[in-house]
């Protein structure tokens, strides 16, 4: 880091625009009011609009500086600044706007500077450290020998822990490491839904880097369709894709959060609750965690979707040339042949010597072989045939009894999946049913799709089916 280089981010990078921005107070304080302290992750273009144009009339009645631009206008230009993002959802027809990584950068350091601790963590901090280097050793050896010995030492470290509570009773943390470490939590949950949007980001920079390739690269139709295998590898296989497809099956894990939610709950349970800064953002952690998640899984589905349909269009475009270039030829066919040019005129010049070959070279046709079938007289008449006349008789299935079971399932549980839910009510109208309770979930909030864990199903005693996983979570 030098001089030249902290010249060009102060002039170019969004975060320090935002900083040495005439606006910041009010660029800051009503993205923080409207997003990060209400968890809203995107915001419709009106309604950003109205709040806005309240904040600037409240803002007025206050006696601070009048501003004169609109609210469209000023989330238009806080957009082309890079300070917001704004795109249309699929099958939309309004904008709408959620924060860029620059920004979320910059809220969570002046959230940092606006509260003001009391004192640093240390001891929890040098502890996650020393656990962090730990686990690198511990899993980056070739070295059994060494990683057994590492076990066996936390293990006599274990051993020796269980002897002094039965000895002298539960080692509990005093107030002030417990307000430490509830403090570190908070800070760390804080950071981990912030950086979704940098994951986000990077997802979209892969695409737009492999977009960019397509467009100046002239690649016939073979290296064409392996570019498009490739670029989807290439999102799914990078870094970023492989650590966030790891979270991400760790986040839907079953166990895992019916573990993550006893431990919140344990944790609001302690008197030193009360008094962290932010009891809403630990309590709806599990919550935004599956929303912010979802969004980027889905998002990095939509951008794969998106570049296959650029990369056909690409293909199309070249195909309707070839055939623009087809019909210009076969006019100047038919103008040449209603206006010949003279004997002594040139009609064409090759650049290459011509063979010239007689029609009568070409082999004579011969037709091809007819094969006889014979066939027989079916012995049952299409009324006759076992099981045949269900092809043509029609299912009802109600969709409110599905809805009712699924709520059966959800009670006294945040979460249950479909192979649950068909476990205690198998289904009495085949694949028909399974498939209702997909079209029900895009009905219902809250549902999650995961397409890379795909569930073995049992319809009957013969008949099996593979289906993405669908999970319905209770509302909060």
């Amino acid at each position: 880091m030098n001089y030249e280089i902290l010249t060009h981010l102060s002039q170019n990078h969004p975060s320090l625009k935002i900083l040495r921005a005439h606006q910041m107070p009010l660029i800051m304080s009503f993205l923080h009011k409207t997003f990060k302290s209400k968890n809203r992750i995107s915001i419709d273009q009106e309604e950003l609009e109205n709040k806005l144009t309240n904040e600037l009339y409240t803002l007025k009645e206050r006696g601070e500086e009048d501003w004169q631009n609109k609210a469209s206008e000023l989330l238009q230009q806080w957009s082309d600044a890079g300070y917001l993002r704004r795109y249309y959802p699929s099958k939309a027809e309004i904008p709408v706007y959620e924060l860029t990584p620059a920004t979320e950068k910059n809220l969570s350091w002046l959230e940092t500077i606006a509260h003001q601790e009391h004192f640093v963590g240390a001891e929890s901090r040098f502890k996650i450290i020393l656990d962090v280097l730990k686990d690198i050793l511990l899993n980056t050896t070739n070295d059994p020998i060494k990683q057994i010995q590492d076990l066996r030492t936390q293990q006599e470290e274990i051993e020796k822990k269980i002897q002094r509570i039965v000895n002298q009773g539960a080692q509990k943390y005093t107030n002030t490491q417990i307000k430490e470490r509830i403090d570190q939590l908070t800070y760390f949950i804080s950071m981990l839904l912030s950086d979704f949007r940098q994951i986000e980001y990077n997802f979209r920079e892969l695409d737009k880097n492999v977009r960019d390739k397509i467009i100046t690269d002239d690649l016939a139709k073979r290296d064409l369709l392996e570019e498009i295998f490739s670029a989807q590898d290439h999102i799914k296989n990078s870094d970023q894709g492989k650590s966030f497809d790891a979270f991400w099956d760790l986040l839907l894990s079953m166990q895992k959060q019916d573990e993550f939610d006893d431990m919140l709950y344990q944790i609001t349970l302690l008197p030193e609750f009360a008094s962290i800064t932010k009891p809403k953002e630990l309590t709806r952690f599990k919550t935004s965690l599956i929303e912010s998640g979802e969004k980027v899984y889905k998002s990095n589905l939509t951008l794969i979707a998106q570049l296959r349909s650029f990369i056909s269009e690409k293909h199309i475009l070249e195909n309707r040339r070839i055939k623009e270039l087809i019909a210009e030829i076969e006019k100047q066919a038919i103008k040449i042949r209603l206006s010949p040019p003279s004997p002594q005129s040139e009609f064409i010049e090759l650049e290459t010597s011509t063979k010239p070959q007689s029609f009568f070279s070409r082999q004579f046709w011969e037709p091809n072989e007819t094969l006889a079938i014979h066939s027989k007289k079916p012995s049952q008449t299409v009324e006759e045939i076992e099981g045949l006349s269900v092809l043509f008789s029609q299912l009802s299935i109600d969709k409110n009894q599905l809805r009712q079971q699924v709520n059966q399932c959800l009670e006294g549980q945040s979460q249950v999946n479909i192979e649950e839910i068909i476990l205690k009510f198998p289904p009495k109208n085949g694949v028909a049913e399974i498939i209702t309770y997909y079209s029900l979930g895009s009905e219902i909030d809250g549902v999650v799709t995961d397409e890379s864990n795909k569930i073995l199903m049992t319809i009957s005693s013969h008949k099996k089916m593979r289906v993405p996983n669908l999970i319905f979570t209770r509302p909060i």
